[in-house]
């Protein structure tokens, strides 16, 4: 995992959670040094969490 603080990931994934269609691509290019290992385990993370509290269709 990069050295990023986790609340980096965290408003991250937040912000795709929010953004309109089609934004993705262009938050991630413009995030790109949190685009690594730490990312995908905080999706992971985040994904989890959200199943666990009945929110499957955000997880």
């Amino acid at each position: 995992m990069n050295e990023q603080p986790i609340p980096a990931y965290l408003n991250l994934v937040q912000s795709l959670l929010t953004c309109a269609d089609g934004e993705e691509a262009n938050l991630l290019s413009q995030n790109r040094e949190l685009v690594d290992e730490g990312l995908v385990q905080t999706m992971v993370a985040v994904a989890q969490q959200y199943r666990e509290a009945g929110r499957e269709n955000e997880a």
